[in-house]
Protein backbone atom coordinates (compact mmCIF):
# COMPACT_ATOMS: atom_id res chain seq x y z
CA UNK A 1 0.00 0.00 0.00
CA UNK A 2 1.36 3.44 -0.79
CA UNK A 3 1.90 6.12 1.49
CA UNK A 4 -1.30 7.97 0.39
CA UNK A 5 -3.31 5.29 0.22
CA UNK A 6 -2.71 4.33 3.63
CA UNK A 7 -3.30 7.68 4.82
CA UNK A 8 -7.10 7.48 3.90
CA UNK A 9 -7.39 3.65 4.79
CA UNK A 10 -6.35 5.06 8.66
CA UNK A 11 -8.49 8.03 8.29
CA UNK A 12 -11.77 5.57 7.29
CA UNK A 13 -10.85 3.66 10.51
CA UNK A 14 -11.92 6.48 12.42
CA UNK A 15 -15.40 5.25 13.27
CA UNK A 16 -14.40 1.72 13.63
CA UNK A 17 -11.89 2.15 16.19
CA UNK A 18 -14.04 4.89 18.28
CA UNK A 19 -16.54 2.27 18.62
CA UNK A 20 -14.11 -0.99 19.64
CA UNK A 21 -13.22 1.49 22.45
CA UNK A 22 -16.80 1.53 23.45
CA UNK A 23 -18.04 4.87 22.30
CA UNK A 24 -21.26 5.88 21.00
CA UNK A 25 -20.16 7.70 18.39
CA UNK A 26 -23.98 9.71 18.32
CA UNK A 27 -23.28 10.88 21.69
CA UNK A 28 -20.78 12.88 23.66
CA UNK A 29 -17.66 11.24 25.04
CA UNK A 30 -14.79 11.88 27.63
CA UNK A 31 -11.91 13.31 26.00
CA UNK A 32 -9.24 11.10 24.58
CA UNK A 33 -6.75 13.41 25.64
CA UNK A 34 -4.56 12.28 29.27
CA UNK A 35 -4.06 15.10 30.24
CA UNK A 36 -7.51 16.63 30.06
CA UNK A 37 -9.39 15.45 33.35
CA UNK A 38 -12.74 15.49 31.42
CA UNK A 39 -15.24 15.22 34.29
CA UNK A 40 -18.27 15.70 31.58
CA UNK A 41 -18.03 14.28 27.97
CA UNK A 42 -16.82 16.75 26.47
CA UNK A 43 -15.19 15.35 22.98
CA UNK A 44 -17.73 14.36 20.28
CA UNK A 45 -17.70 12.62 16.64
CA UNK A 46 -18.26 14.73 13.59
CA UNK A 47 -19.42 12.33 10.83
CA UNK A 48 -18.90 15.46 8.17
CA UNK A 49 -15.80 15.71 8.54
CA UNK A 50 -14.54 12.47 10.47
CA UNK A 51 -12.89 14.28 13.09
CA UNK A 52 -13.07 14.20 16.53
CA UNK A 53 -13.39 17.46 18.25
CA UNK A 54 -13.11 18.39 22.32
CA UNK A 55 -14.95 21.34 23.36
CA UNK A 56 -13.39 21.59 26.93
CA UNK A 57 -9.47 21.71 26.33
CA UNK A 58 -9.97 22.25 22.26
CA UNK A 59 -7.98 18.95 20.80
CA UNK A 60 -9.54 18.33 17.66
CA UNK A 61 -8.18 15.82 14.46
CA UNK A 62 -8.74 12.90 12.53
CA UNK A 63 -7.12 9.24 13.34
CA UNK A 64 -4.08 10.62 13.58
CA UNK A 65 -4.42 13.28 15.82
CA UNK A 66 -6.20 10.74 17.85
CA UNK A 67 -3.64 8.68 18.19
CA UNK A 68 -1.67 10.95 19.06
CA UNK A 69 -3.16 11.89 21.95
CA UNK A 70 -4.01 8.25 22.95
CA UNK A 71 0.10 7.42 22.84
CA UNK A 72 1.36 11.29 24.45
CA UNK A 73 3.04 11.70 20.99
CA UNK A 74 4.55 15.10 20.38
CA UNK A 75 2.40 16.68 17.55
CA UNK A 76 5.33 17.63 16.02
CA UNK A 77 6.49 14.14 15.45
CA UNK A 78 4.66 13.76 12.07
CA UNK A 79 6.66 10.44 11.34
CA UNK A 80 6.18 9.27 14.47
CA UNK A 81 2.67 9.58 14.48
CA UNK A 82 2.31 8.19 10.91
CA UNK A 83 3.72 5.30 12.66
CA UNK A 84 2.51 5.02 15.66
CA UNK A 85 -1.12 5.24 13.80
CA UNK A 86 -0.41 2.09 11.59
CA UNK A 87 0.99 0.41 13.86
CA UNK A 88 -1.69 0.46 16.21
CA UNK A 89 -4.11 -0.16 13.12
CA UNK A 90 -2.06 -2.91 11.17
CA UNK A 91 -1.45 -1.20 8.75
CA UNK A 92 1.27 -2.16 5.64
CA UNK A 93 2.75 0.82 3.94
CA UNK A 94 5.79 0.32 1.68
CA UNK A 95 8.21 2.85 0.80
CA UNK A 96 11.81 3.09 -0.01
CA UNK A 97 11.76 -0.43 0.76
CA UNK A 98 10.83 -0.02 4.53
CA UNK A 99 7.61 -0.84 5.90
CA UNK A 100 5.29 0.04 8.73
CA UNK A 101 3.49 -2.74 11.23
CA UNK A 102 4.69 -5.62 9.58
CA UNK A 103 4.44 -8.27 11.77
CA UNK A 104 8.58 -9.08 12.78
CA UNK A 105 10.11 -11.89 14.92
CA UNK A 106 10.45 -10.80 18.67
CA UNK A 107 13.59 -9.12 19.24
CA UNK A 108 14.02 -8.00 15.71
CA UNK A 109 14.61 -4.42 14.03
CA UNK A 110 12.11 -2.88 12.44
CA UNK A 111 12.31 0.65 9.78
CA UNK A 112 9.98 3.29 10.07
CA UNK A 113 10.02 5.78 6.61
CA UNK A 114 12.26 7.67 8.22
CA UNK A 115 14.87 4.76 7.92
CA UNK A 116 15.32 5.09 11.88
CA UNK A 117 15.50 1.79 13.56
CA UNK A 118 14.01 1.26 16.57
CA UNK A 119 14.07 -2.00 18.80
CA UNK A 120 10.78 -3.57 20.30
CA UNK A 121 10.57 -4.01 24.18
CA UNK A 122 11.28 -7.42 25.18
CA UNK A 123 7.99 -8.21 27.59
CA UNK A 124 8.85 -11.54 28.83
CA UNK A 125 10.50 -10.45 32.37
CA UNK A 126 7.66 -8.51 33.19
CA UNK A 127 5.13 -11.65 32.09
CA UNK A 128 6.72 -13.90 34.10
CA UNK A 129 6.99 -11.43 37.40
CA UNK A 130 3.27 -10.85 36.19
CA UNK A 131 2.55 -14.24 36.07
CA UNK A 132 3.59 -15.05 39.53
CA UNK A 133 0.64 -13.12 40.81
CA UNK A 134 -2.03 -14.07 38.98
CA UNK A 135 -3.76 -15.68 42.02
CA UNK A 136 -4.39 -12.28 43.58
CA UNK A 137 -7.21 -11.40 41.22
CA UNK A 138 -10.25 -13.61 40.95
CA UNK A 139 -11.06 -10.96 37.54
CA UNK A 140 -10.15 -13.98 35.05
CA UNK A 141 -12.28 -16.65 36.69
CA UNK A 142 -15.11 -13.92 36.96
CA UNK A 143 -15.17 -14.45 33.11
CA UNK A 144 -15.16 -18.25 33.32
CA UNK A 145 -11.59 -18.82 31.94
CA UNK A 146 -10.69 -22.36 33.39
CA UNK A 147 -7.19 -22.68 35.10
CA UNK A 148 -5.67 -24.50 32.24
CA UNK A 149 -6.85 -21.51 29.75
CA UNK A 150 -4.73 -19.04 32.18
CA UNK A 151 -1.85 -21.16 32.87
CA UNK A 152 -1.73 -22.15 28.69
CA UNK A 153 -1.88 -18.48 27.23
CA UNK A 154 0.49 -17.39 30.32
CA UNK A 155 -2.37 -14.55 31.71
CA UNK A 156 -0.62 -12.90 34.81
CA UNK A 157 -1.74 -9.38 37.24
CA UNK A 158 -0.24 -6.21 37.98
CA UNK A 159 -1.56 -4.01 40.84
CA UNK A 160 -0.55 -1.02 39.98
CA UNK A 161 0.08 -0.88 36.10
CA UNK A 162 0.73 2.38 33.86
CA UNK A 163 1.13 2.30 30.33
CA UNK A 164 5.08 2.00 29.63
CA UNK A 165 4.62 3.80 26.15
CA UNK A 166 3.92 6.92 27.86
CA UNK A 167 6.78 9.30 28.47
CA UNK A 168 8.22 8.76 31.64
CA UNK A 169 7.32 12.90 32.88
CA UNK A 170 3.40 12.38 31.45
CA UNK A 171 3.32 8.92 33.34
CA UNK A 172 3.58 10.48 36.77
CA UNK A 173 0.39 12.27 36.47
CA UNK A 174 -1.25 9.36 35.50
CA UNK A 175 -2.68 7.22 38.11
CA UNK A 176 -2.21 3.46 38.21
CA UNK A 177 -4.69 0.69 37.86
CA UNK A 178 -4.92 -3.02 38.74
CA UNK A 179 -4.62 -5.03 35.07
CA UNK A 180 -4.99 -8.82 33.61
CA UNK A 181 -2.16 -8.97 30.96
CA UNK A 182 -3.15 -11.24 28.53
CA UNK A 183 0.39 -11.59 26.41
CA UNK A 184 -0.10 -11.58 22.57
CA UNK A 185 3.86 -11.88 21.90
CA UNK A 186 7.08 -11.94 23.32
CA UNK A 187 6.87 -8.04 22.82
CA UNK A 188 3.27 -6.75 23.26
CA UNK A 189 0.19 -7.58 24.94
CA UNK A 190 -2.87 -6.49 26.68
CA UNK A 191 -4.02 -5.47 29.68
CA UNK A 192 -7.48 -4.95 30.93
CA UNK A 193 -8.62 -3.11 33.62
CA UNK A 194 -9.77 -5.35 36.74
CA UNK A 195 -11.96 -3.44 38.45
CA UNK A 196 -15.92 -4.13 39.15
CA UNK A 197 -16.61 -0.50 38.76
CA UNK A 198 -15.71 1.87 36.10
CA UNK A 199 -16.16 5.47 35.16
CA UNK A 200 -17.01 6.34 31.78
CA UNK A 201 -13.98 7.26 31.38
CA UNK A 202 -12.09 4.51 33.41
CA UNK A 203 -14.30 2.37 30.64
CA UNK A 204 -12.55 4.27 27.38
CA UNK A 205 -9.05 2.66 28.45
CA UNK A 206 -10.17 -0.26 30.09
CA UNK A 207 -8.58 -2.20 27.32
CA UNK A 208 -5.07 -0.67 26.33
CA UNK A 209 -2.62 -2.46 23.44
CA UNK A 210 0.99 -2.63 24.51
CA UNK A 211 3.88 -3.31 21.51
CA UNK A 212 3.84 -3.80 18.15
CA UNK A 213 -0.07 -4.35 16.82
CA UNK A 214 -0.27 -8.62 16.50
CA UNK A 215 -3.37 -10.90 16.31
CA UNK A 216 -3.92 -12.85 19.59
CA UNK A 217 -3.25 -16.96 18.68
CA UNK A 218 -2.86 -16.65 14.93
CA UNK A 219 -0.77 -19.81 15.57
CA UNK A 220 -4.10 -22.10 16.04
CA UNK A 221 -4.47 -21.86 12.76
CA UNK A 222 -1.69 -23.90 11.77
CA UNK A 223 -2.29 -26.29 14.88
CA UNK A 224 -5.36 -27.97 14.00
CA UNK A 225 -7.17 -28.85 11.52
CA UNK A 226 -10.33 -28.25 13.10
CA UNK A 227 -12.81 -24.95 12.06
CA UNK A 228 -10.64 -21.72 14.02
CA UNK A 229 -13.77 -19.07 15.82
CA UNK A 230 -12.19 -15.86 14.85
CA UNK A 231 -13.64 -13.49 17.60
CA UNK A 232 -13.08 -9.36 17.89
CA UNK A 233 -11.52 -10.02 22.13
CA UNK A 234 -8.75 -11.62 23.14
CA UNK A 235 -10.97 -12.70 26.24
CA UNK A 236 -13.26 -13.85 23.76
CA UNK A 237 -11.06 -16.61 22.30
CA UNK A 238 -9.95 -17.82 25.51
CA UNK A 239 -13.48 -18.17 26.55
CA UNK A 240 -14.08 -20.80 23.12
CA UNK A 241 -11.04 -22.16 24.80
CA UNK A 242 -11.94 -22.91 27.56
CA UNK A 243 -14.78 -24.90 26.14
CA UNK A 244 -12.21 -27.05 24.05
CA UNK A 245 -12.89 -24.98 21.28
CA UNK A 246 -10.23 -23.46 18.78
CA UNK A 247 -10.38 -19.49 18.63
CA UNK A 248 -7.78 -16.71 17.69
CA UNK A 249 -8.89 -12.43 18.05
CA UNK A 250 -8.24 -9.70 15.88
CA UNK A 251 -8.42 -7.49 19.17
CA UNK A 252 -9.92 -4.72 17.44
CA UNK A 253 -11.89 -4.25 14.06
CA UNK A 254 -9.51 -2.45 12.06
CA UNK A 255 -7.41 -5.30 12.18
CA UNK A 256 -9.16 -7.03 9.25
CA UNK A 257 -6.41 -6.19 6.67
CA UNK A 258 -3.76 -7.44 8.79
CA UNK A 259 -5.63 -10.53 9.34
CA UNK A 260 -6.24 -11.33 6.02
CA UNK A 261 -2.55 -10.62 4.75
CA UNK A 262 -1.77 -13.16 7.99
CA UNK A 263 -4.40 -16.12 7.02
CA UNK A 264 -3.51 -16.18 3.43
CA UNK A 265 -0.20 -17.43 4.25
CA UNK A 266 -1.15 -20.33 5.77
CA UNK A 267 -2.12 -23.08 3.47
CA UNK A 268 -4.46 -25.21 3.63
CA UNK A 269 -6.15 -23.14 6.27
CA UNK A 270 -8.82 -24.90 8.66
CA UNK A 271 -12.23 -23.36 7.86
CA UNK A 272 -12.91 -20.07 9.56
CA UNK A 273 -16.15 -19.20 12.14
CA UNK A 274 -16.12 -15.60 12.33
CA UNK A 275 -17.94 -14.75 15.68
CA UNK A 276 -17.23 -11.27 15.76
CA UNK A 277 -19.27 -8.50 18.05
CA UNK A 278 -22.46 -7.65 17.79
CA UNK A 279 -22.61 -4.05 17.86
CA UNK A 280 -22.44 -1.93 14.29
CA UNK A 281 -18.76 -1.69 13.93
CA UNK A 282 -18.53 -5.77 14.79
CA UNK A 283 -20.97 -6.25 12.11
CA UNK A 284 -19.19 -3.94 9.54
CA UNK A 285 -16.23 -6.37 10.13
CA UNK A 286 -18.33 -9.43 9.99
CA UNK A 287 -18.88 -8.41 6.24
CA UNK A 288 -15.50 -7.04 5.12
CA UNK A 289 -14.19 -10.33 6.73
CA UNK A 290 -16.29 -12.54 4.70
CA UNK A 291 -15.77 -10.66 1.44
CA UNK A 292 -12.09 -10.52 2.09
CA UNK A 293 -12.02 -14.40 2.92
CA UNK A 294 -14.18 -15.14 -0.26
CA UNK A 295 -11.48 -13.69 -2.52
CA UNK A 296 -8.95 -15.29 -1.19
CA UNK A 297 -10.88 -19.02 -1.38
CA UNK A 298 -10.73 -19.45 2.36
CA UNK A 299 -13.74 -21.68 3.98
CA UNK A 300 -15.85 -19.86 6.14
CA UNK A 301 -19.32 -19.75 8.11
CA UNK A 302 -20.31 -16.75 10.27
CA UNK A 303 -22.34 -17.80 13.48
CA UNK A 304 -23.84 -15.74 16.54
CA UNK A 305 -22.70 -17.74 19.33
CA UNK A 306 -23.79 -14.19 22.10
CA UNK A 307 -27.37 -15.12 21.33
CA UNK A 308 -28.50 -11.17 22.23
CA UNK A 309 -25.36 -10.49 24.10
CA UNK A 310 -22.90 -8.41 22.66
CA UNK A 311 -19.54 -10.95 22.54
CA UNK A 312 -19.13 -14.28 23.54
CA UNK A 313 -17.88 -13.55 26.78
CA UNK A 314 -20.25 -10.48 27.58
CA UNK A 315 -20.33 -10.15 31.57
CA UNK A 316 -22.48 -6.82 31.35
Amino acid sequence: MTREEAREAAKSMLPAYLESKGIDLRRPFHCLSPSHADRHPSMSYRPRTNTVKCFGCGEHGDIFDVIRMEYGLDREDYQGIFAKTYQVLGIDVEERGCSFAKKIAPKEDFEIATGVKNKEADYTAFFNEAITHIGETDYAKRRGLSDEVIHRFRLGFVSDWKNPTIEESKRKRISSSPRLIIPTSPCSYVARDTRLRLSSRQKQYAKMKVGHVRIFNMEALSQTKRPVFVTEGEIDALSIETVGGCACALGSTAMIGTFLREVEKYSPCPPLIIALDRDAAGMRAKDNLAKGLEKLDIAYTCVNISDRYKDANDNT
